[in-house]
């Protein structure tokens, strides 16, 4: 692949897989980046523990979706993502170009999803998911769920999200990542912030933003999840912060 190209490599986030992200890609496409995707393990169905999977896991997986590109890969991370793309930053910081969250899940050195939902008291996600201790994975609960993930989609693409959900492994989201100046503090930060994001408050974000700085930010009038709903719009935010 030409070193010149721009390389976008989209990570998704709690419950999803590489299917979500087809609008968006076409819209970054016609924008002219080269896109990739990547499944974080897990994504199967239900064969192994939630519990055999750790955060490491997730950035491997990440690592080496970037090892066919030769260029800097732009790596972009939905909120979840945002953790894996942290931790694959800190294990092969020279991979990658730019960092950019969509939404800002943007953890710091110790932190873990854990305690990022924890501190984020004005979330509404917590509503929305059961959790099964015997088979240690998460899933989302579609009845409860499509105002706080779906707020500016149509029925139809409300329907089509939720049919294609997938129970998440338990395991990731205590684990902790270590993150150093050195390593993930190379790579420049980016995010696109939406702001009518019900799962991921505002307020939780400006909390990350505090501690961990992006040099450019966007903010599209989006809830937290306008990948079906807005991706052209979507994508002219990415494009603004690359």
């Amino acid at each position: 692949m030409s070193g010149h190209a721009r390389h976008v490599l989209f990570v998704h986030g709690a419950s999803h897989g590489s299917w979500r992200q087809s609008y968006l890609l076409a819209h970054l496409q016609a924008r002219g980046f080269v896109t990739h995707t990547v499944d974080l393990p897990g994504r199967e169905a239900i064969r192994r523990s939630g519990w055999s999977y750790r955060v490491h896991d997730h950035a491997e997986a990440v690592v080496e979706a970037t090892s066919g590109v030769q260029a800097a890969v732009i790596a972009v991370g939905r909120p979840m993502g945002g953790m894996v793309i942290c931790a694959a930053a800190q294990l092969r910081p020279g991979r990658f170009g730019r960092l950019v969250f969509l939404a800002v899940f943007l953890p710091g050195d110790g932190d873990s999803v854990a305690a990022v939902d924890r501190r984020d008291a004005s979330s509404s996600l917590k509503r929305t998911i059961q959790v099964s201790l015997p088979k240690r994975r998460v899933t989302v609960l579609p009845g409860r769920g499509a105002d706080v993930l779906s707020g500016d989609r149509s029925e139809h693409q409300t329907r089509l999200a939720f049919e294609r959900l997938c129970a998440e492994p338990l395991r990731p989201s205590p684990d902790t990542v270590r993150l150093t100046a050195a390593r993930f503090g190379s790579v420049p930060r980016s995010c696109v912030r939406r702001t009518q994001d019900k799962a991921l408050s505002m307020a939780c974000q400006d909390e990350m933003l505090a501690r961990q700085p992006c040099g450019k930010v966007a903010m599209p009038e989006a809830s937290h999840s306008p990948l079906l709903s807005m991706p052209g719009p979507l994508a002219e935010a990415i494009a603004a912060v690359v």
